[in-house]
Formats: structure tokens, C-alpha cells, sequence
């Protein structure tokens, strides 16, 4: 059946519309079903297993998830322009001491989309290289949660991926867009990455509390039988051979199969409900998106055996930690995030004249619109590191989608300057 057919016989269809509702978040027995305390490592494997998603709940107590806002807090703080603020309309100063007296639920909102992308990513202005996000990536029971579905591989290595945000005041949701997927291509030409067992993770600062707030959509139990009829997709083989891990139903070849497939992330995909200091994980086949539709302050983490990352990825991994930037979800390599491609980082927002062009004061000022600096200092920077040797590595040469392709000529050199150049707190972690 041709994809006219298809549209017409059912409009509804998400793959016909671009958009799909789901109205269904779990209920109390779903979410029971793939619920698990802190410290229950049998069960959490076993519920991985079987539904390719589980809640992991009491990772972080009331004083952590208290501590976590406050360095959340205090990133935004750094990357206002305080001294613009004094000379501002008073509308920009009332929702600066709104925000400072209230904390990042009363963030601006029209500042926050400045600052993030999609349904709240933040990819920009190094963000997601904060005191914040790094508080996650080395917090002891985010690793022993990731410890029990990697039972006996030693230690663990932490992704750079981003933080999401959405400040109080965006409206609830009943449809988003259609972008249902998951995060692992069999044809992965980067064979370590094509079958090897990868779980991804968010953090919750604040509760994904049913039915406003932003969180992950899931469709349980499809790593089993969903993902094995997508990897047979010519759609996913060109992508794979780029070195591509995303895979959208939508780019599937065989549209009467999409539609199948799209007609069932209708009927089974579930909004996930996460409590305050609970850590959603999900197989990386599981398909999977996020759903926008009201507030949400959490960290995205991946962590993997350290075994697993090749000494060339932790150097592309102390890149993205030197620089500011962002990674995807993989914690054995740096793949930097495909949607910043292009940013010039910490150092490269410092050089002359281009904090004045990266940093966010181009709009008007208004209530709604704070004035920020081109970028947050990376949290694993070393105070005495060198930002004009490292903006040298800004612009670099990409071999797969992200993933640095380094000179052999500098690899020496290069290799020195990053090693001084991170702190050894944070690599650690790398």
C-alpha cells in the first residue's frame, strides 16, 4: 500500500499527522510495574530486561535534590550580566530579583528558550558544563544504580550530555510532535557502539508530576520487539554507515511498516511519572521521546565501563570537558551533540569580540529577556589553563557525526594541553 493510501485511510495516524497525542501516563500499576528502591540491584536488572525502562526512586534525598537545585541556581546566576542588569528597565530587574529570591522555577521563560532547544535541552553556553550537571555525573548512587545493569565490569565513565530545563510556566500538553525513536543503530559502523548493552538515564530535581510537566514518553517492552523489526529498515543502513545511532520510525523505508509501528507507539507509549530524586532509565533500543508540556529540572546521564572507552575518546572526552560542550547520551565516546556542531565554547565565547556576539544581549531587553554572557565557565576547567591554546580545538575535524577525527601530527600536543587543561575531579569520571 502506497503512503497516499496509508494517509487516507487513517489520518490519524502519527506518521500522517507529524504529531501524536499521548494522553496516557502510566498508571499506578504500570508505574509499579517498573518501579524499584535505591539498592534492589536483582530487580532493577530484571525490570531492565523485561521492559527495557524502570524508575529507580530514592537516588537522591531531600537535602541532596535541595543541594542540586541551589548549584542549578547558581549556574544561571553566572551567566547573567548582573552589571547590565542595574542599568535594565525595571521590568528585566523585577524578574532578576524574582529568580534570585525564587530560584530557577522563576527563571524567565522567554531567557530560558535563549538558553535551550527542543524540549529543553541545554546545549548552548556550556550549560550543561556546570557545577549542576556534574554534581550527577559523579553521584555515588547514580553510579551504583548504573553498576547493577553492569554487574562485575569495574568502574564506570560518565557521558556529557545535556541538561534539561523549562522554568515554570509553559502550558500542559495534549500532542507534541512525532519524533518517537530509539538510540541504537545495528548498522553502526562504529562497531563498538552497533550491539554492545547501553542504558540511558535522567536524574529528576523536581517530580515529572502527572499531567504538567515536561518528561520522557516510553513505549515498554518495544527493545524486545520493536527495535529487532526497525534494524531490518534499509532507512537505518545509510545513517549507520555515517556513523549515526539515531533511528526515527519516521525514517523507516518501509512506510507500511512505519505506519504499524506509528499506530502502535499510539496505542502503547506511556508518559513517565518520576518523582523528586528518582532516575528514569531506559535501554537504548526502547523507543523512546520527550514529551514538552510543562516544567522540568533534571540531568541527563549514561554511564558505561570504563573498559569500553578507547584512550582517543577520553581525549574527545576531555575536548568536550575543556570546551564546555556537550555530548550525545554515549559515555564510551565523545560524540559531540549533533545539534551544536558549530559552537565555539568557553574559550572560543571569550575571545575578543565574540562574547558581544554570543552573548544573548542581541534581543530587547524586557521582562522577559535577561541579559546574559556569551558563556558558563566549564566546572572542570582548570583556573590556570590556557583558553588561547584551547581555542585551537574549537574547530576541529569531524570523521563520523561528532566524533573528532584528530591530526596525528598534534595528537601529542594536543594530549598535554587537555591534561592540563581539566581538572582531576573530572577525569575521574571521563
Amino acid at each position: 500500500m502506497n503512503t497516499e493510501a496509508l494517509q487516507e485511510e487513517d489520518p490519524d495516524n502519527p506518521l500522517s499527522s507529524g504529531k501524536y497525542s499521548a494522553p496516557e501516563i502510566m498508571s499506578d500499576d504500570e508505574l509499579e510495574a517498573i518501579s524499584v528502591p535505591f539498592g534492589d540491584s536483582q530487580r532493577l536488572k530484571a525490570i531492565m530486561d523485561l521492559h527495557g525502562v524502570a524508575v529507580v526512586t530514592g537516588v537522591c534525598d531531600k537535602v541532596e535534590l535541595e543541594e542540586l537545585q541551589t548549584a542549578f541556581h547558581e549556574d544561571l546566576l553566572s551567566l547573567v550580566d548582573s552589571d547590565l542588569v542595574v542599568t535594565a528597565p525595571p521590568s528585566v530587574q523585577q524578574a532578576f530579583k524574582a529568580f534570585t529570591e525564587h530560584g530557577p522555577r522563576a527563571f524567565p521563560s522567554q531567557t530560558a528558550d535563549l538558553l535551550t532547544a527542543s524540549a529543553g535541552f541545554c546545549l548552548t553556553r556550556c550549560l550543561s558544563q556546570g557545577s549542576f550537571a556534574w554534581r550527577v555525573r559523579g553521584h555515588p548512587r547514580v553510579h551504583a544504580a548504573f553498576g547493577a545493569l553492569f554487574p562485575k565490569e569495574g568502574p564506570l565513565v560518565t557521558s556529557l550530555d545535556a541538561t534539561f530545563f523549562t522554568p515554570d510556566g509553559q502550558s500542559e500538553a495534549t500532542v507534541n510532535g512525532f519524533s518517537a525513536h530509539v538510540d541504537q543503530n545495528q548498522h553502526d559502523v562504529r562497531t563498538q557502539l552497533a550491539d554492545c548493552p547501553i542504558y540511558q538515564g535522567v536524574l529528576y530535581v523536581w517530580p515529572a508530576a502527572a499531567p504538567s510537566s515536561s518528561t520522557t514518553v516510553v513505549w515498554p517492552g518495544s527493545h524486545r520487539t520493536v527495535w529487532p523489526r526497525m534494524m531490518k529498515d534499509q532507512g537505518f543502513e545509510a545513517p549507520g554507515r555515517a556513523g549515526e545511532h539515531y533511528s526515527e520510525i519516521a525514517m523507516m523505508h518501509d512506510k507500511a511498516q512505519a505506519y504499524e509501528l506509528a499506530a502502535g507507539w499510539a496505542s502503547h507509549a506511556r508518559r513517565v511519572p518520576v518523582p523528586g530524586g528518582g532516575l528514569l532509565l531506559w535501554n537504548s533500543r526502547t523507543v523512546h521521546t520527550g514529551w514538552r508540556g510543562g516544567s522540568r529540572l533534571a540531568q541527563t546521564v549514561c554511564l558505561e565501563p570504563a573498559s569500553r572507552r578507547p584512550q582517543q575518546e577520553r581525549k574527545a572526552k576531555l575536548r568536550l570537558a575543556a570546551l564546555g560542550l556537550p555530548s550525545t547520551h554515549w559515555a564510551s565516546v565523545g560524540m559531540q551533540h549533533d545539534m551544536c556542531l558549530q559552537d565555539p565554547g568557553y574559550p572560543g565565547s571569550t575571545a575578543t569580540g565574540a562574547a558581544a556576539e554570543a552573548g544573548g544581549t542581541q534581543a530587547t531587553p524586557s521582562a522577559g529577556v535577561l541579559p546574559l554572557r556569551a558563556a558558563l565557565r566549564p566546572w572542570a576547567l582548570k583556573e590556570e589553563a590556557d583558553l588561547g591554546a584551547l581555542r585551537e580545538l574549537v574547530e576541529v575535524e569531524f570523521g563520523h557525526c561528532g566524533m573528532w577525527s584528530q591530526p596525528s601530527s598534534r595528537s601529542e600536543a594536543d594530549a598535554l594541553l587537555l591534561e592540563a587543561s581539566v581538572t582531576e575531579e573530572a577525569k575521574m569520571f571521563l
